[in-house]
Protein backbone atom coordinates (compact mmCIF):
# COMPACT_ATOMS: atom_id res chain seq x y z
CA UNK A 1 0.00 0.00 0.00
CA UNK A 2 1.38 3.20 -0.43
CA UNK A 3 1.78 5.56 1.78
CA UNK A 4 -0.84 8.84 1.20
CA UNK A 5 1.49 11.13 2.45
CA UNK A 6 3.40 9.96 -0.48
CA UNK A 7 1.33 10.51 -2.67
CA UNK A 8 -0.59 13.93 -2.43
CA UNK A 9 -0.15 14.98 1.55
CA UNK A 10 3.14 16.67 0.74
CA UNK A 11 1.50 18.87 -1.68
CA UNK A 12 -1.27 20.27 0.74
CA UNK A 13 0.86 20.72 3.32
CA UNK A 14 1.82 24.67 2.74
CA UNK A 15 -2.02 25.56 2.32
CA UNK A 16 -2.72 23.97 5.54
CA UNK A 17 0.18 26.18 7.30
CA UNK A 18 -1.74 29.00 5.77
CA UNK A 19 -5.15 28.45 6.93
CA UNK A 20 -3.16 27.76 10.95
CA UNK A 21 -4.45 23.90 10.34
CA UNK A 22 -1.72 21.20 11.88
CA UNK A 23 -2.85 18.80 8.77
CA UNK A 24 -3.72 15.09 9.71
CA UNK A 25 -0.16 13.50 8.95
CA UNK A 26 0.17 11.46 11.95
CA UNK A 27 -3.82 10.41 11.21
CA UNK A 28 -3.13 9.13 7.79
CA UNK A 29 0.09 7.16 9.09
CA UNK A 30 -2.15 5.59 11.49
CA UNK A 31 -4.79 4.48 8.85
CA UNK A 32 -1.97 3.45 6.52
CA UNK A 33 -0.71 0.68 9.32
CA UNK A 34 -3.60 -0.38 10.63
CA UNK A 35 -5.12 -1.33 7.08
CA UNK A 36 -1.86 -2.53 5.72
CA UNK A 37 -1.42 -4.93 8.99
CA UNK A 38 -4.85 -6.00 8.93
CA UNK A 39 -6.57 -4.72 12.29
CA UNK A 40 -9.47 -5.69 12.99
CA UNK A 41 -12.35 -4.23 11.59
CA UNK A 42 -13.12 -2.02 15.10
CA UNK A 43 -9.53 -0.58 14.96
CA UNK A 44 -9.72 0.53 11.54
CA UNK A 45 -13.30 2.05 12.50
CA UNK A 46 -11.77 4.06 15.36
CA UNK A 47 -8.47 5.33 13.58
CA UNK A 48 -10.78 6.17 10.44
CA UNK A 49 -12.87 8.06 12.72
CA UNK A 50 -9.98 9.99 14.25
CA UNK A 51 -8.80 11.15 10.83
CA UNK A 52 -12.29 12.12 9.64
CA UNK A 53 -12.18 14.42 13.24
CA UNK A 54 -8.87 15.69 12.09
CA UNK A 55 -9.63 16.17 8.00
CA UNK A 56 -12.73 18.16 9.42
CA UNK A 57 -11.02 20.46 11.82
CA UNK A 58 -8.66 21.29 8.60
CA UNK A 59 -11.37 22.00 6.33
CA UNK A 60 -12.72 24.47 8.72
CA UNK A 61 -9.86 26.89 8.12
CA UNK A 62 -10.62 26.67 4.29
CA UNK A 63 -13.31 28.81 2.67
CA UNK A 64 -16.15 25.45 2.51
CA UNK A 65 -19.25 28.54 2.26
CA UNK A 66 -18.12 29.42 -1.17
CA UNK A 67 -19.59 27.61 -3.84
CA UNK A 68 -17.25 28.68 -6.64
CA UNK A 69 -14.00 27.07 -4.13
CA UNK A 70 -16.51 24.16 -3.44
CA UNK A 71 -16.57 23.74 -7.52
CA UNK A 72 -13.05 24.49 -7.90
CA UNK A 73 -12.34 21.53 -5.38
CA UNK A 74 -14.31 19.39 -7.12
CA UNK A 75 -13.02 20.09 -11.10
CA UNK A 76 -9.70 19.21 -9.11
CA UNK A 77 -10.81 16.00 -7.49
CA UNK A 78 -12.02 14.58 -10.99
CA UNK A 79 -8.91 15.59 -12.83
CA UNK A 80 -6.74 14.12 -10.31
CA UNK A 81 -9.30 11.05 -10.31
CA UNK A 82 -8.34 11.34 -14.38
CA UNK A 83 -4.76 10.90 -13.93
CA UNK A 84 -5.19 7.95 -11.35
CA UNK A 85 -7.39 6.13 -13.80
CA UNK A 86 -5.03 6.74 -16.72
CA UNK A 87 -2.48 4.59 -14.31
CA UNK A 88 -5.00 2.15 -13.34
CA UNK A 89 -6.54 1.14 -16.25
CA UNK A 90 -4.57 0.64 -19.56
CA UNK A 91 -6.35 -0.96 -22.33
CA UNK A 92 -9.56 -1.96 -20.97
CA UNK A 93 -7.80 -3.96 -18.12
CA UNK A 94 -6.56 -2.90 -14.59
CA UNK A 95 -2.69 -2.43 -14.54
CA UNK A 96 -2.90 -0.55 -11.04
CA UNK A 97 -5.51 -1.79 -8.82
CA UNK A 98 -4.20 1.05 -6.11
CA UNK A 99 -4.64 3.69 -8.29
CA UNK A 100 -7.82 2.75 -10.24
CA UNK A 101 -9.62 2.41 -6.48
CA UNK A 102 -7.43 6.02 -6.01
CA UNK A 103 -10.03 7.38 -9.05
CA UNK A 104 -12.74 5.83 -7.52
CA UNK A 105 -12.65 7.58 -4.15
CA UNK A 106 -11.69 10.71 -5.39
CA UNK A 107 -15.12 10.72 -7.09
CA UNK A 108 -16.61 9.65 -4.26
CA UNK A 109 -15.34 12.63 -2.26
CA UNK A 110 -15.90 14.87 -5.40
CA UNK A 111 -19.71 13.66 -4.75
CA UNK A 112 -19.52 14.16 -1.20
CA UNK A 113 -18.79 17.96 -1.84
CA UNK A 114 -21.26 18.28 -4.64
CA UNK A 115 -23.81 18.05 -2.22
CA UNK A 116 -22.20 20.80 0.49
CA UNK A 117 -24.37 23.42 2.27
CA UNK A 118 -21.78 25.72 0.22
CA UNK A 119 -23.69 25.20 -2.83
CA UNK A 120 -27.32 26.33 -1.31
CA UNK A 121 -26.36 29.85 -1.07
CA UNK A 122 -28.10 31.21 -3.89
CA UNK A 123 -30.43 29.31 -6.49
CA UNK A 124 -27.84 29.94 -8.88
CA UNK A 125 -25.55 27.58 -6.64
CA UNK A 126 -27.88 25.33 -6.00
CA UNK A 127 -28.14 24.36 -9.80
CA UNK A 128 -25.01 24.54 -10.48
CA UNK A 129 -24.70 21.52 -7.79
CA UNK A 130 -27.45 19.76 -9.73
CA UNK A 131 -25.50 19.69 -12.68
CA UNK A 132 -22.15 18.43 -11.27
CA UNK A 133 -24.06 16.22 -9.29
CA UNK A 134 -25.45 14.92 -12.87
CA UNK A 135 -22.17 14.73 -14.36
CA UNK A 136 -20.44 12.56 -11.53
CA UNK A 137 -23.45 10.57 -11.29
CA UNK A 138 -22.85 9.40 -15.17
CA UNK A 139 -19.11 8.35 -13.95
CA UNK A 140 -20.66 5.46 -12.38
CA UNK A 141 -19.68 3.02 -14.93
CA UNK A 142 -16.22 3.23 -15.01
CA UNK A 143 -16.00 1.36 -12.28
CA UNK A 144 -18.11 -1.69 -13.01
CA UNK A 145 -16.53 -3.23 -8.95
CA UNK A 146 -13.75 -2.05 -6.53
CA UNK A 147 -11.44 -4.98 -7.77
CA UNK A 148 -12.95 -6.38 -11.45
CA UNK A 149 -11.62 -9.60 -12.54
CA UNK A 150 -12.25 -9.01 -16.32
CA UNK A 151 -12.12 -6.32 -18.92
CA UNK A 152 -13.07 -2.56 -17.80
CA UNK A 153 -14.93 0.06 -20.21
CA UNK A 154 -14.01 2.48 -18.90
CA UNK A 155 -11.91 5.89 -20.31
CA UNK A 156 -9.70 8.49 -17.83
CA UNK A 157 -10.72 10.66 -20.90
CA UNK A 158 -14.09 10.80 -19.02
CA UNK A 159 -12.55 12.17 -15.76
CA UNK A 160 -11.02 14.66 -17.63
CA UNK A 161 -14.66 15.49 -18.80
CA UNK A 162 -16.28 15.62 -16.28
CA UNK A 163 -13.98 18.02 -14.67
CA UNK A 164 -14.26 20.53 -17.88
CA UNK A 165 -17.51 20.12 -17.81
CA UNK A 166 -18.05 21.23 -13.69
CA UNK A 167 -15.65 24.26 -14.64
CA UNK A 168 -17.98 25.35 -17.31
CA UNK A 169 -21.06 24.93 -15.10
CA UNK A 170 -19.34 26.61 -12.53
CA UNK A 171 -19.00 29.83 -14.32
CA UNK A 172 -21.47 31.76 -13.17
CA UNK A 173 -20.26 31.34 -9.62
CA UNK A 174 -17.62 33.03 -10.48
CA UNK A 175 -19.43 35.68 -12.02
CA UNK A 176 -21.54 36.45 -8.71
CA UNK A 177 -24.19 35.77 -10.56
Amino acid sequence: MKHPREEIYAAVVPAFAARGCDGFADGLTALTGVVADRAEAEEVTAVYEALTTAIARCEQTAATGDPAVMAKVIEHLLRTAGVEYQIGVVDGAIDNLHEYQDAWGFTQVAAMWSRSGAFGATPAATAVAGQIQDVIVGLGGLWPSLAPEGAVDGDAARLFGAAGSVEVAALPLSRGT
